[in-house]
């Protein structure tokens, strides 16, 4: 598999000891099929609360992440695909407490409000 697919990967530590996750459209070269977007989501959600576990001991972690989704190169007709959407939903319904906060970067005017 090409390691340029998918972009969504771990950044660092915000100062409250967090995992911060970054993703930026215009970097992942394959967004549009919805179950390889989901493996990757699954695998670097799981990928960062390995680092919270192995943080915890030391720092008090809270167990959450942040993420920043940052829109550029995102195109409305392109990205939004529904079933994607949905099972990404499904699946971060089972991580509830984990959003710490979301960053969003030059969002679309969609998301305003």
């Amino acid at each position: 598999r090409d390691p340029r697919s998918h972009n969504l990967r771990l950044v660092g530590i915000d100062r409250m000891e967090r995992p911060v996750l970054y993703t930026c459209f215009s970097q992942a070269l394959n967004r549009f099929n919805a179950t390889d977007n989901v493996d990757h989501l699954i695998r670097s959600m799981e990928d960062s609360i390995a680092v919270m576990h192995s943080r915890a001991s030391t720092k008090g972690n809270p167990g959450c992440w942040v993420f920043i989704v940052d829109y550029h190169g995102y195109s409305w007709l392109v990205d939004t695909n529904p079933r994607t959407a949905l099972l990404a939903a499904q699946l971060l319904a089972h991580y509830p407490e984990r959003l710490g906060r979301c960053v969003m970067v030059d969002a679309p005017r969609a998301f305003a409000g």
